[in-house]
């Protein structure tokens, strides 16, 4: 594992031998700080060769709807133009009803809009656990 950028509000980090990146997002965001380091994750994305990728959003305070929706919109299209078909995203949200639809939520509308696999899922292991089963490269 190789840790690419770790700020306050961000940690990237690299696993070759499994072809994944993991953003984790911590702490208070905002706007500014949540681009950024989704930005910095499309830019560390194409220097490290990877299949999967876990966004991790359990210990982050609150993500308004306005970053979602910037994800949505502007972020994850232009993201995903250039990855393969097989290419896999999971989303990891906190445990409360509410997060979960909004993790949920982003999780469908980015694929419908990428015909990429995404999904949302309240643990880490669960999120690892889908990559594995259904890719030939485990995490």
């Amino acid at each position: 594992m190789k840790t690419l950028l770790q700020k306050e509000y961000a940690v990237i980090s690299y696993y070759p031998q499994r072809e994944l990146m993991v953003l984790h997002l911590i702490q208070k965001v905002s706007a500014k700080t949540y681009q950024d380091s989704f930005k910095q994750l499309a830019r560390l994305a194409k220097e490290h060769p990877h299949q999967h990728l876990i966004v991790d959003q359990r210990y982050v305070e609150e993500v308004h709807i306005d970053y979602t929706a910037w994800l949505i919109s502007e972020w994850f299209p232009k993201f995903s133009k250039k990855l393969p078909r097989n290419y896999q995203v999971a989303f990891i949200s906190q445990l409360s009803l509410f997060e979960q639809l909004g993790s949920e939520f982003v999780a469908q509308s980015l694929q419908e809009l990428s015909g990429l696999r995404v999904k949302s899922f309240s643990s880490l292991e669960e999120g690892r656990a889908w990559l594995e089963e259904s890719s030939p490269v485990a995490p």
